[in-house]
């Protein structure tokens, strides 16, 4: 392998896997899955792909975009929730209950993973990185209580207990094998700031495509309004795709503060969170709009007296333009209809609750029935999407952070999620770089949606949230490029 690896053709290829243009590719690869429905050929190429970077790669970063990429390539054409098993003669099905499909995807993921692991063993065994990582203690912690869920409250059981593997899993597995499995001394500043720019331009063909499901998959469009409860994909709601979208706005607001001409990035980063409007998702419109706010200041302040003018003058710019539609929107009858038509599904439900102050009550009525490691993650009596059986292994969640701790771990999960959180902080606060200051405005984002919905509990955010927090701790090392 040595001998092979000093061929041109496997440099060149190195070259590739390890440049921006790849992470493209797996955004790109991740549209195509997810607007034409392509899932499988897709996961061969990203299998493929992880092959040839396990074996000829210098680290396993290209590996991390491929992974993120996967959970957000599922069509809505495909999505189990909303195509399940049915009777009637002519109902499509999603082929995530065909056991050819699941039988290979099965196989491509276990074959990966043994992969990923392998090359991960061979790391360990050769490098100087032996340290653990500063969050394995919080993670640790967060783990145990997410297994020990609902022990000694008459709910506790194995399904219980896998599920809480999963879940922390979701949110540490990222983390710690870019810990470990990521040549940080040759890894560039930006890698973090390239990659999440990267994905959320997908995500935002993502949001197009949403828009074009009409006809016999969706009914997206009724009497020209938009029916924001349609707004799905293969991979969750319209909430769902505005947390994912959120976190990824403000990535390239690094870019407007370190680079020459980054202002582009702020015009970047403003498009990105036009896509999170029109999700319609309120949470994430208002709280990823928060963190958004939050990314903007500390560009301007990040970026020194040498980009303040030309950022300065960008967001002005943007901000003139802004108030511009705003005044033809309102002083422009038929432009004003149009708008209130495209989001009127948003604007019906105002400030409605959705049942949410409902949905907290009970978990807090779960939480006073077994305070100490609450009931477990299959009690919640929140609704769900879709039609999914009562047995699924994905549960109705509370749609808050700490209300779910609560309920389904009581005072030791939350104990654990403040150790936690304790970390998280410290290592962020800890030799402040730029990297770090965006790193954190994107943990932001996730961090405040969860507040009114249930990413936290979500396995694709999760991951987003460990791959941030691993790029943050790798931003320490001095000698990075």
């Amino acid at each position: 392998m040595n001998k092979i690896g000093e061929w041109r053709a496997v440099r060149l290829l190195r070259a590739f896997l390890q440049s921006a243009w790849f992470t493209a590719l797996t955004v790109l690869l991740m549209v195509f899955s997810n607007v034409f429905s392509l899932e499988l050929p897709v996961f061969y190429l990203y299998f493929f792909f992880a092959l040839l970077i396990v074996l000829f790669c210098d680290d396993l970063k290209p590996v991390v975009p491929i992974m993120l990429c996967c959970y957000m390539s599922i069509s809505y054409a495909n999505n189990p929730a909303a195509f399940p098993p049915k009777d009637e003669a002519g109902w499509r099905a999603s082929v995530f209950y065909d056991p050819s499909f699941v039988l290979q995807i099965s196989f491509l993921i276990a074959a990966a993973v043994i992969l990923v692991l392998g090359r991960l063993v061979v790391i360990l065994m050769r490098g100087e990185n032996k340290k653990l990582p500063a969050l394995a203690l919080g993670f640790g912690g967060l783990g145990l209580s997410y297994v020990l869920a609902g022990l000694f409250s008459g709910y506790y059981d194995f399904r219980t207990a896998l599920f809480g593997a999963a879940q922390i899993l979701s949110l540490c597995g990222l983390y710690f094998l870019c810990y470990y499995g990521i040549d940080w001394k040759n890894t560039k500043k930006e890698a973090f700031a390239v990659m999440f720019t990267a994905l959320g331009i997908g995500i935002l063909c993502e949001v197009f495509g949403m828009y074009c499901l009409s006809g016999e998959l969706s009914s997206v469009f009724t009497e020209g309004e938009v029916n924001r409860g349609n707004l799905v994909t293969g991979w969750g709601v319209y909430n769902n795709v505005g947390c994912a979208l959120a976190i990824c706005a403000p990535a390239p607001l690094y870019f407007a503060a370190t680079k020459k001409h980054g202002y582009l990035g702020i015009l970047l980063a403003t498009v990105l969170y036009l896509g999170v409007v029109f999700t319609q998702s309120r949470g994430s419109m208002l709280l990823g709009g928060v963190a958004f706010f939050i990314g903007i200041v500390a560009m301007l302040v990040v970026g020194g007296k040498s980009r303040l003018k030309a950022n300065f003058i960008t967001v002005g710019a943007i901000a003139a333009v802004a108030v511009v539609v705003l005044v033809v929107i309102l002083c422009d009858p038929a432009f004003k209809q149009r708008v209130l038509e495209a989001f009127s599904g948003l604007f019906e439900v105002g400030l409605d609750d959705s049942g949410r102050w409902e949905i907290y009550q009970g978990g807090i009525d779960q939480f006073k029935k077994a305070p100490f490691f609450g009931v477990g993650f299959y009690q919640c009596g929140a609704f769900r999407w879709g039609d999914l059986p009562d047995n699924a292994f994905l549960p109705p969640r509370y749609h808050d952070t700490y209300v779910q701790l609560l309920a389904s771990g009581g005072i030791f999960a939350l104990a654990c999620y403040a150790l936690h959180r304790f970390e998280t902080v410290v290592l962020l606060c800890r030799h402040i770089t730029a990297e770090k200051i965006f790193v954190a405005v994107c943990i932001a984002a996730f961090l405040l949606t969860s507040f009114v919905d249930c990413h936290f509990f979500n396995f694709g955010p999760g991951m987003l949230y460990g791959t941030l927090l691993a790029f943050a701790e790798g931003s320490e090392r001095t000698d990075i490029q």
